[in-house]
């Protein structure tokens, strides 16, 4: 009887630590988030003048700063399946005198609508598009 119990108590655990492990590789939610970009296909990005890149996630929309407009737009992302979908973005149309500044701008909006997957690792959000990854550090915010 004390063998029948003792291995039913040891099934138990395994179960139970099981089920814990797999919930801890479970991708967390985007919803609350917000970052910083810091890098593009490899490519660190420097900001001159301390403005930063960023994107939020809160309640199936996303919004931004690309280094001359706000963008915002909406976003479906599966956690199962670390599948990512964004919506045409929509953003201000202020026009920078700096041409590598617009240029940056429209490689970060035409990557995110690009998206198609990410990667949450601690601080780290990676998006992968056909074509690329975009690197976020957590926003301090």
């Amino acid at each position: 009887m004390r063998k029948t119990i003792l291995i039913t108590s040891l099934l138990a655990s395994a179960l139970l630590l099981a089920a814990c492990g797999a919930g801890s590789s479970e991708q967390a939610s985007l919803d609350g988030s917000a970052w910083i970009l810091a890098a593009i296909n490899g490519n660190d990005v420097v900001i001159d003048g301390g403005q930063e890149l960023t994107l939020s996630f809160e309640d199936g929309r996303l919004s931004g700063y690309s280094g001359c407009n706000q963008f915002g737009g909406e976003y479906s992302a599966n956690r199962q399946t670390d599948t990512l979908e964004i919506s045409p973005l929509e953003t201000t149309l202020m026009a920078c005198l700096d041409d590598d500044v617009m240029a940056r701008e429209g490689e970060y909006q035409s990557a995110l609508q690009a998206a198609e997957s990410y990667r949450l690792d601690g601080d780290v959000l990676t998006i992968e598009t056909a074509d690329g990854v975009l690197r976020f550090s957590r926003s301090a915010q």
